[in-house]
């Protein structure tokens, strides 16, 4: 959605770039977005979850002006992970231990 706003704008690639290295977006890419917790466990909720906090910070971002958007997105879409692990059923993430032969929880 950045990108096509850029073209649409007429605003060079720099812009680009340089909304992309936001602080906030970096530490949300690779703290918080993936935390198996916080997450749906189904993939397809995965990828809706996503994109819904995507567009929101985007809305957000660029209507609204918030600078931290991400965060508030992930605010206010966090009951959607509730609702999207109803509605697609799958197994809760678990790391497994290349040593181990069982999946039983490590103490």
């Amino acid at each position: 959605m950045e990108a096509m706003r850029t073209v649409y704008l007429g605003w060079t690639w720099d812009v680009y770039v340089h909304r992309l290295m936001s602080g906030s977006l970096l530490l949300f890419a690779l703290f918080m977005i993936t935390d198996p917790r916080s997450t749906p466990k189904a993939p397809v909720g995965r990828l809706l979850w996503g994109v819904a906090i995507a567009f929101l910070t985007f809305i957000l971002r660029n209507y609204f002006f918030v600078a931290p958007a991400v965060f508030w997105a992930l605010f206010a879409l966090s009951p959607l992970t509730i609702l999207l692990d109803f509605l697609w059923k799958s197994p809760q993430f678990a790391w497994l231990n290349p040593m181990r032969t069982s999946i039983e929880p490590a103490l």
